[in-house]
């Protein structure tokens, strides 16, 4: 196989991993894929459309697991963070103000286990029901960042989204 960059590897381990630790996920994946593909062999259209419990188990490793440790970012204008509550349960504040030219730090792995985007679960369960297309669309844009985003985004992740599928299906 090609790697589509260095991360690949970690992400391609941490995937074939968590099906070794959960054989009745691996069991479902191949239910599905046994159902959808039969004896043919797996196509880009079957990887990205007709095999939805493999692509979210895709989705599932890369967020407990992602290749991209931290991003640094510099703000590029003044912005304000969103509005966020306090856990005592008062007002919520008016948000920081950063100026342009502030360099932030942000974390996927913190970002991917945020409990109010992704419950969590008794020993760290996969759970691949959060990429559902509801799901996903009850998250803002930017709580799930595997392969960063914008300007910085990754240019192979598209190809390491496929190349994760393939591997799984195979």
């Amino acid at each position: 196989l090609l790697f589509a960059g260095l991360n690949s590897a970690k992400e391609l381990h941490f995937m074939l991993s968590l099906l070794a630790k959960h054989p009745k996920l691996q069991e479902e994946a191949r239910m599905e894929v046994d159902q959808k593909l039969g004896a043919s062999l797996p196509t880009y259209e079957s990887l990205s459309k007709g095999l939805d419990l493999c692509s979210r188990i895709v989705y599932e490793a890369l967020r407990l697991s992602p290749g991209i440790e931290h991003l640094r970012l510099i703000t590029t204008r003044t912005m304000r963070t969103p509005p966020a509550g306090s856990s005592n349960g008062s007002a919520p504040t008016k948000g920081t103000l950063l100026p342009s030219g502030t360099r932030l730090v942000v974390s996927p792995s913190l970002l991917h286990k945020h409990p109010t985007h992704y419950p969590q679960q008794p020993n760290d369960q996969p759970q691949p029901e959060l990429f559902t297309d509801s799901a996903q669309a009850a998250r803002p844009a930017g709580s799930f960042l595997p392969f960063s985003a914008g300007a910085k985004g990754c240019p192979a992740g598209g190809f390491a989204l496929h190349e994760m599928r393939m591997l799984l299906v195979r």
